[in-house]
């Protein structure tokens, strides 16, 4: 991961947004994101407060469509972006209840 002159991120020399976001987070916030990023952040972290509700995924592409005003295909990327940066909360229900009961 290298951070560019200008102070935004490249990783490999290539505009990643999961990863700069990523960067980020892991540099407490010091990393100066795009906007475009910026926007995406948003909308990882409002798909990531609907999982914590433990909405299901439809709920959660309605919600990013008539807030941010996105496509059913970008909706379902953030979903799947906002499980890798912040992880699925819902599996770590199933997860505990088998440490439980194994």
């Amino acid at each position: 991961m290298k951070i560019a002159p200008s102070g935004k991120v490249s990783i490999n020399g290539k505009d990643d947004a999961l990863e700069n976001i990523r960067a980020y987070y892991l540099s407490g916030g010091e990393v100066d994101l795009p906007p475009h990023q910026n926007e995406i952040r948003k909308r990882l972290i409002a798909a990531q407060a609907m999982l914590l509700e433990a909405q299901p995924d439809a709920a959660i592409r309605k919600m990013l469509e008539d807030v941010f005003e996105v496509s059913d295909a970008t909706a379902r990327r953030d979903i799947k972006w906002a499980i890798s940066l912040f992880k699925d909360v819902r599996q770590a229900e199933k997860e505990g209840y088998r440490e439980i009961i194994y």
